[in-house]
């Protein structure tokens, strides 16, 4: 721990714990608040990198879905289909079946047409050895978060 956290959590009169928790709840904020504008950016790049035609519906529900699964990475264990689709309806004014849709077509549209073979095996790897054997928008979604999340 650096001597400046030290001396706050003894001005405080933090223990370890008490100092790390505080340090998570400043990270969370940041990671909620402005945090956002940079992931959002890593997302558009890999989303360029890849193919993902901007003008797409699907661009922007993945775009929204990713931003969810990266804050709070429960939301692929399950809930994919009970609460991150219905975010993502409700944020764009669709239905719950539009927003799969959509995600499905932009997902298509790299996976079977426009998109960069060379990105799809960088982030893809294993899952490329058929080309007509598309990721499912959960394992699309993960597999992004899970690569921003560990930068």
């Amino acid at each position: 721990m650096g001597k400046r956290l030290q001396e706050l959590a003894k001005q405080m009169g933090w223990n370890d714990e008490e100092l790390q928790e505080f340090i998570r709840e400043i990270y969370k904020a940041i990671h909620e608040g402005l945090g956002s504008i940079y992931e959002g950016k890593d997302i558009d790049g890999i989303f360029r990198e890849l193919g993902i035609p901007t003008n797409l519906l699907g661009y922007k529900c993945l775009h929204y879905a990713i931003q969810e699964a990266t804050n709070d990475m429960t939301v692929l264990k399950g809930g994919l289909t009970k609460i991150l689709y219905p975010k993502v309806a409700e944020k764009f004014g669709i239905t719950v079946l539009g927003a799969e849709r959509a995600m499905r077509t932009a997902i298509e549209a790299v996976w079977f047409k426009k998109g960069s073979q060379k990105a799809i095996e960088k982030y893809f790897g294993s899952m490329v050895s058929h080309k007509c054997e598309r990721p499912t928008n959960g394992q699309f979604i993960s597999t992004i978060a899970m690569i921003l999340t560990s930068n």
